[in-house]
């Protein structure tokens, strides 16, 4: 809590929600999804492939956001099951 509220509720400061990934679908080996965005602001998609795994991935190179959502297509070829986060950069 950075404010004090003497005599008041408590209200913590604003938090910013996690991207929604929407609209997953999968053809021919390519998984393809969007997710929420706010302009102007950098994302970046990272997957495993096993969460076992310790590190992410970089699924191709950040993008900033020209509108409400980004479309992501990633070809995932044979691979059983593959999992994805999305990481606000600024």
């Amino acid at each position: 809590m950075t404010t004090p509220t003497p005599r008041t509720g408590h209200i913590p400061p604003s938090v910013a929600l996690p991207p929604e990934i929407t609209g997953l679908t999968l053809s021919g080996g390519v998984v393809s999804f969007s997710f929420g965005t706010t302009p102007g602001r950098t994302y970046r998609v990272d997957y495993r492939n096993d969460l076992n795994e310790t590190a992410w991935t970089p699924l191709g190179p950040s993008q900033v956001a020209n509108g409400n959502s980004i479309n992501i297509a990633d070809n995932i070829g044979a691979s059983a099951q593959r999992f994805y986060r999305v990481v606000l950069v600024q």
